[in-house]
């Protein structure tokens, strides 16, 4: 058994949770033997000394977390301030009263190169951590990619970039310490640094994470071998994906506590995160959320069959053997069949915002991987409508036939590119004929499914708000009326294409004459803001795997 057990909840890609939904959040967590909740915040906190940071984000203020804190103190759990304390800041940063701090202009990373960095640390720390009794503060501190290519350069050729870090960390614990609070830190970039792990203070707890199931841990060995107090931090698999990615949870849960509790880790520490808007819905993550509970109270042994059948019982108040449990694993499978499946992603929910006739995944995707995600998500419908919480029902329901959409949506896009490719020649006035019936069968679908598309972002927007705040909830919807105007263009030119055809010309089945325009949905935006830092930076400020990944796309060459 690990003795700490939390789980940390993101509330900075644009959803904050009700305080309702909070407190249910820890009575549940509370029931499962969670005894640590985090609350991840970039910027949706009410700083009185710096409002324009949290402003339009719906933020948590003092009294939320004066009475989250109660709630959680109550339930015999620990509610531990999170505050992100050095990359991960582009809201923060691209506000101008701040601009000033930012390390090379990407909005990422405040520069330790100025003493103003600290001393607005110092401010915020003084607004936020008076609202909490536990006696740490999580700063964060991961993934800066972007330390020692700016204002800071000049330090980091004198010290190594690695020893910059380190005294920014050694920094901000110092000034969390004057608010008698200790520090936890991610352990990403330390761990390319294990030669200055020792000059670390004994007070600090390191987070190792990773998200993706696999054999071993090497992180975790590394850590119990420096001899420091370390937890480890797997995830749900739940954001960059339309339905969590269930079996990669139960692998990296199961074996990242395994090598964690061998190597010595005191906790364990489930990140459930929101990339890109966070649309994905809270009741999603309760599978991981009790398979780690289980795993960090019982052990990294235990039976998966009798884990299902206490879920079905336990939380879903269903039999031991029913068909929702199996339906979760069979949709959480296909979101990562051979062409759906990623690192930390699914395309799954990339095939929902994609352009409707040039989408990258319109070839890249297998129609028979599309094919069984629709059938997972139809069976998955009829399982959960069985479900006797109603918030639960909707909300799995929901999903599911979001994800009919999204496989749908695909597979017709595809559709449209063949038929384009296999018209008959319109010289032929039969095969013309034919032809014309098959072009206004498939504006007729993308039509429906322009329609479709709207009821859709409507119940979104009340699945949402049966949980949160409105907080930044335009991420989302701005997506499903970008999504929108693109099928209206698809549309008019597919109709532009009939009428050459109607008229014996033939059509453009290449698309090049169709503009989607400038379309980057999810982490296809997200490439673009990495491309951006190779500029500002060059290519060696990104983190090898990303590296790699951009240079097998052919987008490295003109980005320099």
């Amino acid at each position: 058994m690990l003795p700490n057990r939390g789980v940390m909840l993101d509330v900075s890609r644009g959803k904050v949770p009700t305080l309702e939904t909070l407190f249910r959040l820890v009575e549940n967590l509370a029931a499962y033997k969670y005894n640590h909740v985090q609350l991840y915040i970039e910027h949706p906190f009410h700083f009185p000394s710096h409002p324009e940071i949290g402003a339009g984000s719906d933020p948590l203020t003092a009294d939320d977390i004066l009475a989250l804190d109660e709630h959680c103190r109550a339930h015999h759990v620990e509610l531990v301030p999170n505050l992100q304390s050095f990359g991960h800041l582009r809201r923060l940063l691209s506000l101008p009263r701040y601009a000033h701090l930012d390390e090379v202009g990407w909005q990422w990373s405040l520069t330790p190169a100025r003493e103003e960095t600290y001393q607005l640390l110092d401010e915020l720390y003084a607004d936020f951590l008076p609202n909490f009794t536990s006696s740490w503060l999580n700063v964060d501190c991961d993934e800066t990619w972007d330390l020692g290519t700016g204002q800071s350069r000049a330090l980091a050729e004198r010290l190594g970039k690695g020893r910059l870090y380190l005294q920014h960390i050694l920094r901000v614990r110092d000034l969390a310490a004057k608010y008698g609070r200790r520090i936890m830190v991610w352990a990403d970039i330390l761990l390319h640094f294990p030669d200055l792990v020792a000059e670390l203070t004994d007070d600090i707890v390191l987070l190792d994470w990773w998200y993706e199931a696999q054999d071993h841990y090497p992180s975790a060995v590394l850590l119990g071998s420096l001899g420091r107090t370390f937890w480890v931090c797997p995830g749900t698999s739940s954001w960059n994906t339309l339905f969590p990615r269930i079996e990669n949870a139960i692998g990296n849960i199961r074996t990242f506590v395994r090598d964690g509790l061998a190597a010595g880790a005191s906790g364990m520490l489930l990140t459930d995160w929101g990339d890109y808007g966070h649309y994905q819905l809270l009741s999603l993550s309760w599978y991981p959320y009790l398979f780690g509970a289980a795993v960090a109270w019982s052990g990294p042994d235990i039976e998966l069959d009798h884990f299902d059948r206490a879920f079905a019982l336990l939380f879903l108040d269903r039999p031991a053997d029913d068909a929702s449990v199996r339906a979760i694993h069979r949709l959480g499978r296909a979101v990562t069949l051979p062409s759906l499946g990623l690192p930390n992603r699914s395309n799954s929910a990339l095939a929902l915002f994609d352009e409707p006739l040039a989408g990258r995944l319109i070839e890249r995707t297998d129609p028979h991987d599309l094919e069984e995600l629709a059938e997972a998500a139809r069976a998955a419908l009829r399982a959960w409508v069985a479900l006797p919480d109603a918030q639960l029902r909707h909300d799995y329901t929901f999903t599911a036939r979001l994800v009919v959409f999204a496989a749908e949506k695909l597979l017709a896009s595809q559709r449209v590119r063949r038929l384009l490719g296999s018209l008959p020649d319109p010289a032929d006035e039969n095969g013309r004929s034919r032809g014309l019936t098959q072009l206004d069968e498939a504006i007729a679908r993308l039509d429906a499914q322009r329609s479709l598309l709207e009821r859709l972002a409507r119940e979104f927007e009340q699945r949402w708000l049966a949980h949160a705040r409105r907080s930044e909830i335009h991420q989302t919807l701005d997506r499903f009326t970008a999504l929108g105007q693109r099928y209206q263009a698809a549309i008019a030119w597919l109709r532009e294409q009939r009428e050459r055809y109607a008229s014996g010309l033939p059509v453009d089945a290449t698309l090049a004459t169709y503009s989607p325009g400038p379309y980057h949905p999810l982490w296809e935006e997200g490439v673009q803001k990495l491309l951006e830092l190779v500029r500002l930076a060059g290519p060696d400020s990104l983190p090898a795997q990303l590296r790699e990944s951009l240079e097998r796309e052919g987008l490295l060459g003109g980005a320099g």
